[in-house]
């Protein structure tokens, strides 16, 4: 490592190393982890428990560990199922949990002043769930339900075969779900066998980050932690992985559109001394845009649709794994591709700006991993639980800087060999023939605007907590831009703006913001598009230049064209063999018709097919216009000198007419229903409704009542799931316009469950319409759309992204100042109105995807 890199790495990480950090033991062994951070008014509190799949014994496979954890959120012997979630939502806060290998983790991140609620009801779940046999029975319904789910998810059908054909002894072999044969055997004594002998204060960790003083810390540890005794733990046995001295695969045929493969490798754990060098290793080769593989199989080559890399080693053992998308008939050209790449970099080598690229990667990642309370507060848990050693980081970044490019060559070599290598694949049936802490307080400003004479819009906001800084284009776009014949060009049109220019090209962008650490995307939805880039502070020079010349200088060249456009085709492929995305589509196409809307920003297949470099080149001449731009920006930066280089870009983007589209939309005036076959495990169950749009009150009367429909605590949850058990999701989404947008519902059901799913839908929008909502359920749900508010704004990308669309959508900039006072507004009344109004069961358009009636 040069002394650049060295002298960036202290510069950079140094501030957070030096944060303090508290760890000390209670009398009764339960480890405590302690940040005390003010920047924020959240506090972040998280109990880790030292036992997950892998800890199962003689019930290993079964799914133990992950069903304990669903239910000891159905009751302890203080408050019962729903009272656990509310306690902690009606305080605007969050409560969920996971489940790993090696860990189940419950945490609440809540407003500071709520710090207390979220430790009594940590203490609830962790050492006083009553695991009753009427639970037992109605949850295991419900992981049944997201079992079977999983084999309606190709990614996820990926991911367990490789883990399974890797491991054949290890536990990691096994679904954290469990196997459905072996899942169906546990019993409701199993679960109390295990919570009593496994969650026991001498294997927890709690780890505490935010708003927060030690004195309140020790009384709540005191008040809710002390009392619970130690206990003498079971051994954990873990079974040794024998060598694998011969190639693997496992090839799987379903129907998809869109052939997803791996190639994995076993390597060592952790604690070994190539660990941290395997970790650059995959960044050289598949992170990121301007990366090895990614470079060669996808912009050189077009056999991918994407390409990456992982490191994943937790424990004593691991998984090197390079993942892919390709069209079917690709399969083997792509993995032949892969392992010629790695044959020719275990013989050349790589250059020495990879290896610099990569170690910036993991530096960026290390501040990204500290924008949140709660995001720091998983830092520290997984370096105490899964490391063992709370000053890992530091260890890891001197280790970091010994890695020399020449290493490559040898780790290649040594780990990923052909006689370790596992394939799996999940690909169409083919023909035969091709078959095969300093503690601050921070107050943040308001955002500014600037209006440049031309019409486009720079608006700005300072915020010197961290060394980055977040600028975003925004323009009007998406479906009301385009017709039935370019469906999707906008799109398009937003990803070549960041691939090729002029003066740089899809190769050189992508290594020129990775190898600073920095991300950039693209980004088009229902009204707008435009494109991101984020990077430290001191590059904020160079993210103007390439935003200068996304802007000023596209190229839209046919080869790039060529090879995003057969992207967008794959992802639409993708969300076509997902249940859910399919569905989501087909409702929109039957609610809006002809409307552009029907569409949603991806477009259809017949149209891209139909697109040219030329068209695209055409539709940019319509949308970057300078009555159409605005540049939002955010973070450390000095205003003085950025401004003026931002003004002096928008300034000369053509100033010519810019029309906005508003086309008329009647909607649906009666019910009509629908339904879609598709062979999967469970059915989707969807029904639509008119909405407001973005500029109208209504809009908040809709943000509050799509909080009260998706509370896990709420009645339509606890009805449909908990009560019924008729399905593992339900809730309700939106999709908002400028002009008018549409009100969603939708449920996963057991086939043969759908029209009851719809009966409770029309029972919940009576309701509704009834102004059958307490006093307590509205605070509730305002305080939570409050909080996640508050939760988002603690990223500089969040908020430059609100405070873009709000200018381009002619919205206060600084709204959220009012969104207290305009959610406040909606009550029992509005609702109801609302409901009346928009909320109709006889003008809802059905829709059911799912299995052969």
């Amino acid at each position: 490592m040069n002394n650049r890199d060295s002298l960036l790495t202290d510069s950079l990480l140094a501030p957070f190393f030096k944060e303090s950090v508290d760890r000390f033991i209670l009398p009764n062994g339960l480890i405590v982890i302690f940040k005390e951070d003010h920047s924020a008014e959240l506090v972040s509190v998280q109990v880790w428990v030292k036992t997950g799949s892998m800890d199962e014994a003689d019930k290993t496979g079964a799914g133990v560990s992950h069903f304990l954890e669903h239910m000891v959120f159905k009751g302890s012997e203080q408050r019962e199922g729903p009272e656990l979630s509310a306690a902690i939502t009606q305080i605007g806060g969050q409560l969920n949990a996971y489940t790993s290998f090696d860990r189940t983790v419950y945490y609440a991140d809540v407003p500071s002043e709520g710090a207390e609620t979220a430790f009594d009801v940590l203490s609830d779940l962790v050492f006083r769930a009553k695991l009753v046999q009427e639970d037992y029975e109605k949850e295991r319904e419900v992981i049944l339900r997201e079992i079977d789910m999983a084999f309606d998810e190709p990614d996820r059908q990926v991911s367990r075969a490789i883990f399974r054909t890797v491991f054949r002894n290890h536990p990691f072999g096994h679904p954290v779900l469990g196997n459905r044969d072996l899942f169906l055997k546990v019993s409701v004594e199993d679960l109390r066998n295990y919570y009593t002998s496994r969650y026991v204060p001498n294997n927890m960790v709690v780890v505490v980050a935010g708003d927060i003083d030690r004195d309140a810390l020790n009384a709540y540890l005191e008040s809710y932690f002390y009392d619970v005794e130690r206990k003498a733990l079971p051994m954990r046995f873990i079974p040794a992985e024998p060598a694998q001295l011969a190639p693997r695969e496992e090839r799987m045929i379903g129907s998809v559109n869109i052939c997803r493969g791996a190639i994995a490798f076993r390597i060592p754990g952790i604690n070994h001394a190539d660990s941290v060098a395997l970790d650059l290793l995959a960044a050289v080769l598949g992170g990121g845009e301007s990366s090895i593989l990614y470079q060669s199989l996808r912009e050189r080559n077009e056999l991918v649709h994407s390409i990456s890399t992982s490191c994943w080693n937790p424990g004593t053992t691991g998984i090197f794994w390079i993942s892919y998308t390709c069209d079917p008939d690709k399969q083997d050209a792509v993995e032949n591709a892969i392992q010629d790449e790695l044959a020719r970099v275990s013989r050349q080598g790589i250059h020495p700006d990879d290896l610099q690229k990569a170690r910036r990667q993991a530096i960026v990642g290390e501040i990204n991993a500290r924008k949140t309370i709660s995001a720091q507060a998983s830092r520290l848990g997984l370096a105490e639980v899964v490391v063992g050693d709370l000053e890992y980081p530091k260890s890891y970044f001197k280790l970091l800087q010994t890695v020399h490019f020449s290493d490559i060559p040898r780790l290649i070599l040594t780990y990923l060999t052909a006689e370790s290598r596992t394939i799996v694949s999940l690909n169409q049936e083919l023909p035969k023939e091709t078959e095969r802490s300093v503690k601050r307080k921070v107050q943040l400003s308001n955002f500014e605007l600037i209006t440049l004479p031309n019409g486009a819009k720079i608006v700005y906001q300072q915020d010197t907590a961290i060394p980055k800084v977040h600028i975003r284009y925004t323009g009007l776009g998406g479906p009301l831009y385009e017709d039935k014949s370019n469906a999707g060009i906008t799109g398009l049109l937003a990803t070549q703006l960041l691939r090729d220019t002029k003066n740089r090209s899809s190769e050189q962008v992508a290594r020129l913001v990775e190898s600073r650490g920095g991300i950039f995307h693209e980004f088009v939805g229902n009204n707008a598009f435009g494109f991101g880039i984020e990077m430290l502070s001191e590059d904020v020079m160079t993210t103007c230049n390439l935003i200068e010349d996304a802007l000023l200088h596209p190229l839209f060249s046919e080869a790039t064209f060529e090879r995003e456009r057969n992207a967008q085709i794959a992802q639409l492929n993708e969300d076509m063999d997902d249940i859910v995305e399919f569905g989501r589509k087909q409702l929109r196409k039957h609610f809006f018709g002809d409307h552009p809307y029907g569409c949603d920003s991806y477009g259809t297949l017949d149209a891209l097919k139909s697109l040219t470099a030329q068209s695209v080149k055409e539709h940019a001449l319509r949308l970057l216009l300078s009555r159409n731009a605005v540049i939002s920006i955010c973070g450390n930066f000095d205003p003085d000198k950025i401004l003026p280089e931002l003004e002096a870009i928008l300034s000369v983007i053509p100033d010519y007419a810019f029309e906005k589209e508003s086309p008329p939309f009647t909607p649906p005036s009666a019910t009509q229903s629908y339904r879609e076959q598709m062979e999967r495990e469970q059915s989707v169950v969807l029904q639509a409704f008119s909405g407001p749009a973005i500029n109208t009150e209504d809009y908040y009367t809709a943000n509050v009542i799509e909080e009260l429909l998706n509370d896990m605590s709420g009645r339509l949850f606890l009805h449909v799931r908990e009560e019924l058990g008729l399905a593992y999701y339900v809730g309700a989404y939106r999709m908002t316009g400028l002009h008018t947008g549409m009100f969603n519902l939708m449920a996963g059901t057991r086939p043969g469950d759908e029209d009851a799913v719809l009966d409770v839908f029309t029972k919940e929008l009576t309701r509704l319409k009834e102004g059958d909502v307490s006093d307590a359920d509205l605070a509730h749900s305002r305080l939570r759309l409050l909080s996640q508010t508050r939760f988002a704004h603690q990223a500089i990308g969040s908020r430059a992204v609100n405070a873009g669309l709000n200018c381009l959508f002619g919205v206060d900039i600084n709204n959220w100042n009012n969104h207290k006072a305009l959610l406040e507004r909606v009550n029992r009344e509005s609702i109801a109105r609302f409901a009346s109004e928009y909320l109709d069961p006889a003008k809802a358009i059905s829709l059911i995807v799912g299995p052969e009636k």
